[in-house]
């Protein structure tokens, strides 16, 4: 016993020295107070990030912006073979302007194919000699500009599941490879959500210079339609022109759907 208070005495006294406390006390280094902060900022700014910062979700779709009517296919009514052509690509042609004459092998007679519109030629699919079946597209026009009231709009296609994610009246963010064209040009908000899915040719229809580069998905997709957000009625000329120019320009399409909270998010 008397040798271990000895013991406990010689260490207490050791421990209550003044000039040992240097070797018994130890100071974090600045750079272990540097990691520490370090890491309480990040800890500090994830927790205010949880609560006041926001998870967006998106429905994502691709689509075609339509400013002017689109390009509208004229067919043959009856199966024969090409006698006349009245018109070429470029031209201007009337309502009711002969465009075609076709010579009905069966019948022994002619049937000739007018312009349903006043409008302009932008397509020739066939020439003379040509056999033609009935609904074949012999050729391409578009309305004039003057006859045709067409609120501009991008017409798009959103995959079958996330279609339930949409609403009317939410807005559409276009996406295009094009510079230079105004922001307000790029938004607009679903007017039209079908209830039942496109087939591939109604699709591809949309789409004719695409090619084999539009890619389909084996999944079902659904036609939706939003109206671009600009007034049209005080824009000038030159303005008109780039509106005008987008037309039949393809595009990709972002729909936020919804807005959480980090913690909201992760709650629900």
């Amino acid at each position: 016993m008397f040798g271990r208070e000895i013991f406990r005495k010689s260490t207490l006294q050791k421990m209550t020295s003044p000039e040992d406390l240097d070797e018994l006390l130890q100071v974090n280094s600045t750079r272990t107070w540097l990691l520490f902060s370090a890491i309480s900022m990040v800890i500090a700014g994830m927790l205010l990030w949880g609560f006041f910062g926001s998870i967006t979700q998106n429905v994502k779709g691709f689509g075609i912006i339509k400013t002017l009517e689109l390009p509208r296919e004229v067919v043959a009514i009856h199966a024969g073979q090409v006698d006349s052509v009245f018109c070429k690509t470029g031209d201007l042609v009337s309502r009711d302007q002969r465009l075609l004459k076709v010579y009905l092998l069966e019948e022994k007679t002619y049937a000739e194919i007018f312009s349903p519109f006043d409008g302009k030629i932008t397509g020739l699919n066939v020439k003379e000699g040509t056999y033609v079946n009935t609904g074949t597209p012999v050729l391409e026009m578009m309305r004039n500009r003057e006859s045709s009231a067409i609120t501009p709009e991008v017409i798009f296609f959103v995959a079958e599941q996330d279609i339930s994610n949409l609403k009317t009246k939410m807005i559409a963010n276009l996406e295009i490879a094009r510079k230079g064209v105004p922001i307000e040009f790029l938004k607009g908000r679903i007017t039209f959500i079908a209830n039942y899915p496109a087939s591939r040719s109604a699709i591809q229809m949309y789409f004719p210079n695409e090619g084999k580069a539009l890619k389909l998905s084996d999944i079902n997709y659904y036609e939706v339609r939003a109206s671009l957000l600009m007034d049209t009625s005080e824009m000038s000329a030159t303005v008109k022109e780039v509106l005008y120019s987008l037309n039949g320009l393809s595009c990709r399409v972002v729909v936020t759907t919804a807005t959480h909270s980090p913690v909201e998010f992760l709650l629900n």
